[in-house]
């Protein structure tokens, strides 16, 4: 089983660090700000410290994952589901972990809810 992140901040890359105590061997991310110049150095650190591998794009994510974590700023939680709904499958399980409002927890549940995957 691979787990990824949608964005790799200080809660993806902290989650990323608890599952790899825990035993989880695979982690994948991807962050639209990994080749920035303000924040990519930090997300590169991070991944390299929670020994997670960066991918390129919501499409390489999704190939390499079978849960999908949702990890980016609240006010960016309803854009990532829909850049990365297009590669979702139904055996996938997308898990949206940003405090967001009910109402929008909605209407990203139905976003994902359109590929097949399983929302969380």
């Amino acid at each position: 089983m691979t787990i990824g992140f949608i964005g790799f901040g200080e809660a993806g890359s902290s989650i990323a660090k608890g599952l790899r105590s825990a035993g989880v061997d695979c982690l994948v991310a991807f962050d639209i700000k990994t080749d920035a110049p303000d924040a990519g150095s930090q997300i590169r650190q991070r991944a390299q410290q929670a020994q997670t591998r960066m991918v390129e794009s919501s499409a390489d994510l999704a190939r390499a994952s079978d849960i999908v974590f949702s990890t980016v700023t609240s006010s960016s939680a309803l854009d990532a589901a829909r850049q990365t709904v297009p590669f979702l499958e139904p055996r996938h399980i997308y898990a949206d972990l940003n405090s967001v409002s009910p109402a929008l927890k909605q209407d990203i549940a139905r976003v994902v809810g359109a590929s097949g995957a399983q929302f969380i």
